[in-house]
């Protein structure tokens, strides 16, 4: 659903490889968690590194509420 105009290509910045297709807003969205996560945990764009401390995050944080 939605218009042509609401979805767009989703591209890794580092090598210009093509991910998928995403809504314009999802796209948008994504960009600002990975760039804030990125400066904030000084990984730059490397969604790997993010990802893990991402995963390392969550699983203290379930620990804890244990």
């Amino acid at each position: 659903k939605g218009h042509k105009s609401d979805w767009v290509v989703d591209h890794d910045h580092t090598d210009g490889r093509i991910r998928g297709v995403l809504h314009r807003g999802c796209n948008g969205a994504e960009g600002r968690v990975a760039n804030a996560v990125g400066r904030w945990a000084g990984m730059g764009m490397n969604y790997q590194k993010i990802g893990i401390q991402i995963s390392y995050y969550l699983a203290l944080i379930v620990v804890v509420a244990q």
